[in-house]
This record gives C-alpha cells, structure tokens and sequence, in this order.
C-alpha cells in the first residue's frame, strides 16, 4: 500500500471465547482536510493498494455488554488485558498501542517498516528513504535493529512490552515485527512529548509524521510488506487520532479495533463515528454454499483474500461465485454505458483502472465511485466484505469507500459523493491522557 490520498497520511491474561465475540462483534451503523478534500481511511491513504461508527448499543467498547468500559477483552472491568485489575497501564501511562493475541496460536504483528517510531527531535536519524533511496522492505528487520543499538528508540522514548497471559510483563526490543502468543498482549508505547503521543520518521532529510500501518499474519509467516493483509491503520496528529480498518488491498483475519481506556471523557471517547470497528466475515475458501472468501491467493505460504485488483490470472478449476475474473475482464460498465460524460471525463479509464482507483484527481474520481457502486465485480466485493451472511466488517472495501455514490447522487468540486454512513470506516477521536488503541485479534488465515 502507498500512502498517497487518505487524510492520514498527509502532512494480563486475556481469555476470548465465542460469548466474547458473540457480545464484542455485534453489527454497526469520512482526502486531505487542507485541501478541503475527504479521503479515503483513517490510514490516510486512501490510494486504492491497500491502502470507523456507532452500534447502537450504548457501549462504547462495542463489546455490547453496555458498560461503555472500552473493553477489548470483554469482560466489563475496563481493562483491555482482561486480567480483571482494571489497568494494565504503567504509572503515568499516556498512550498506547496495543495488539491483543485472542486466537489459539502464535502471531506476528507487523509495522510498516519504513515508518520507524520516533520522536520529532529523533526524526532524522530515523531516515528511511537516505538521500532519495528507500530502504527495502528484506532490511527492514535489521534497519529498526541499528536504531535500537544506537539508542534512538530509547532517546525517543518508544517502548515494547509483552504483556503475558499471567499479567506478568517484558521488555522488548523495538522491532518492526513481533511475535506474540495466545492470550498475550504487545503494548506499543510510542514517543510521548507533552503529553500528546508521537510516531515520526525522516524521508530524504524531511521529517515526517503520517499515518502509520500494521498487520497481522501466523507466526512464521515473511510479511515485511503488507500483502492483501487487513490493514489497521492510525494517524497521531497532535490531540487528535485517527484510524480505521483497511481491507482495500484485501484481507486475512477477523479482528476489532477500538480506542478506548480509563482516561475516556465520555462513552465514545471522543470519536466521532462510535469507538469499534470490527471485521468478523467468513474467511473459508468460497465452496458454493458459504459466504467465503471468493478467491484466496497464496502468498509466500499464507493465504490472504486479495481485492479483486489483484485478480490477474484466475485458476479456473477452483470454486468461485461468477463475478470472479480476471483483471483483463473487467468491464467498464455501467460508467460507460450509463455516465458516458462522467467516464470520458476521467480519460476513459479501463475496468481494471477503475477497480484500482489510483488517481486523485476530482475529474477521474466520479467514475471511479459510479463504478464501485454498480459494476458486479465491485459489487460483489464489497458484499462479501460488508454483507457478509458470517458477520460485519467495518473496513474500507476501495480506496475512497468512506464516501458511496448512488444514482441521483451529486459529486461536490472535488469529485465526492456523499458520506458512506453504512460503513463510516474511518473513526476521528479528541485525544485524552490515559487510553489506548487497541486491536483485538481473533482469527488468522
């Protein structure tokens, strides 16, 4: 995933079972503010590669139970570790990130390698892109291990904790991946200054502070660059925070984002658009009789369900709803056929141009949206992502999703539709002293 469009990117003892999901899943109900354009994810990035909502359950944590705690772990005591001590945080904790293993084997959380966490006043030591030339996601393991050695996460104040299944803790090294066990929790502790939290990086002798993602794959599994993975995306811009669900390279997991923690002014904490996103769909190959994944690609032994962009060959022998084909197949329609104006305004762009919605551009946009909302490829994408007879997921499904047209619909000067207030995927919250985002992992393909 670039990071090119998304607003985002400009500028203890854990025990889960199916009652917590049961309780914690339950269904729910937006491009660069500075341009006075809305973008595509609370990642920021909005760029067709891969780059949030209220239930109506009065809970804040949408774990459902209505005690509006922010609890990941469910168990209705405010404390996202599940431990029942109310506070997994350290004194004078002010922000985390925390990912919460709830499967029954071993992860490895993954953070965009060229977005090292550092401080403002470490930022152009932690250089990713030296004199215009990128690191390469193969060294990104041993890149992050420098900054280690030579004390820069330490003078920027990042912190990794494991958090056991026995609330017990350990430091860890500040790795771009991670492994963690069942019922174990990774803590991220980003820099603080001033109380706000921090997550900066340099590029070419520019500091930069962006949206930052990460994924989850099995343990054992080489990802040091997303590939068709769910996306938990989150911007750290100041006193506000943004961050949401991506499945608009694709997906491999079900899992529950919320931000939540003792510090809370209220049951939403702040958010705009309630305070859990969630992904609980069938994640089984398609066989004709489920609502699985319709087409899963294997990528350096682990399989993801990839966009349909990614559709480039198709292997005709394996179980498919009839809307699977090829990239090379996709057709114009209906923009083409029905928005002829709209289509030949945008360049004419091919079924696949529009499937990938590169561009910006609020001339090319238009049919970009039209297409997504009527052509049976994006259709049926995004009903097997959002109307999944499994469950939910409140995730981006293309790159500009947070907005959805349909016909009758205008598009304002800078190329959107309306709101997409179906799937409001991308969550805005006033940041306050002592919360945490957190990700709740419950299953990994």
């Amino acid at each position: 995933m670039s990071m090119s469009k998304h607003p985002f990117f400009y500028s203890s003892k854990l025990v889960l079972t199916a009652t917590l999901c049961n309780l914690a899943c339950a269904p729910q109900a937006s491009e660069d503010e500075a341009s006075g354009e809305t973008t595509s994810s609370a990642s920021g990035d909005g760029d067709g590669d891969g780059d949030t909502s209220g239930d109506g359950d009065g809970d804040a944590s949408g774990d459902g139970d209505g005690d509006g705690d922010t609890d990941p772990s469910g168990d209705g005591d405010g404390d996202a570790s599940g431990d029942g001590d109310g506070d997994p945080s350290p004194e004078g904790h002010v922000f985390s990130v925390r990912f919460i293993n709830a499967t029954n084997g071993p992860v490895t959380v993954w953070l965009e390698g060229s977005q090292p966490p550092c401080s403002a006043a470490q930022a152009l030591a932690c250089d990713s892109r030296p004199g215009g030339e990128p690191w390469l996601p193969a060294d990104y393991a041993a890149r992050w291990a420098e900054l280690e050695t030579d004390g820069v996460f330490e003078a920027s104040g990042t912190r990794f904790t494991l958090i056991h299944a026995d609330s017990g803790t350990t430091e860890l090294p500040v790795s771009n991946h991670t492994e963690i066990g069942p019922g174990q929790v990774l803590r991220i502790t980003p820099p603080i200054v001033d109380d706000l939290p921090q997550w900066y990086w340099a590029s070419d002798g520019e500091a930069v502070s962006a949206g930052v993602k990460a994924w989850v794959t099995q343990a054992g599994v080489d990802m040091p660059a997303s590939e068709q993975a769910l996306l938990y995306e989150f911007n750290l811009t100041g006193d506000q925070l943004w961050w949401d669900l991506s499945a608009v390279d694709g997906l491999n997991a079900n899992a529950v984002m919320s931000y939540g923690g003792p510090g809370c002014p209220d049951a939403d904490c702040g958010c705009d658009s309630g305070n859990a996103k969630q992904c609980l769909i069938e994640l089984a190959p398609y066989d004709g009789g489920n609502d699985g994944c319709p087409y899963i690609i294997n990528y350096g032994g682990a399989d993801t369900c990839p966009n349909p962009k990614f559709y480039a060959e198709i292997d005709a022998m394996v179980a498919k709803p009839g809307w699977v084909v090829p990239t090379s197949a996709f057709t114009t329609d209906a923009v083409a056929s029905d928005y002829l104006d709209i289509w030949t305004a945008a360049g004419s762009p091919s079924g696949a141009d529009m499937a990938s919605a590169p561009s910006g551009d609020p001339n090319v946009k238009p049919a970009y949206h039209i297409w997504w909302s009527t052509n049976p490829v994006g259709q049926g994408w995004l009903d097997y992502l959002q109307s999944n007879d499994a469950g939910p997921c409140n995730a981006y499904g293309w790159a500009y999703d947070e907005k959805k047209w349909a016909p009758g619909d205008e598009f304002d000067q800078n190329g959107n539709p309306p709101d997409n207030i179906g799937v409001a995927a991308n969550v805005r919250c006033d940041f306050s002293p002592d919360t945490y985002l957190g990700v709740e992992i419950l299953s990994v393909m």
